[in-house]
């Protein structure tokens, strides 16, 4: 990903596609940086927080993946 993250995004909701295609995780951009990504999942009372390194994203959508996208990097 050689463009910059979109530091606005922050507090949204986004899906990051990485590794293999196919691979995503949906929920709320908690921190961008250049050395990675942090995404919050919710789901029902569990909450998960996952770190993806920039050499493993392959794309990141603003919005749901299976709803309205607003927004790709």
């Amino acid at each position: 990903m050689e463009e910059q993250i979109p530091e606005a995004w922050v507090g949204q909701e986004v899906t990051v596609f990485f590794g293999q295609e196919g691979n995503y995780q949906g929920g709320t951009l908690v921190s961008v940086s250049d050395r990675g990504i942090i995404v919050r999942s919710v789901r029902g009372v569990a909450e998960s927080v996952y770190w993806y390194p920039i050499s493993s994203v392959t794309r990141l959508l603003h919005g749901r993946s299976q709803g309205a996208v607003v927004s790709s990097f």
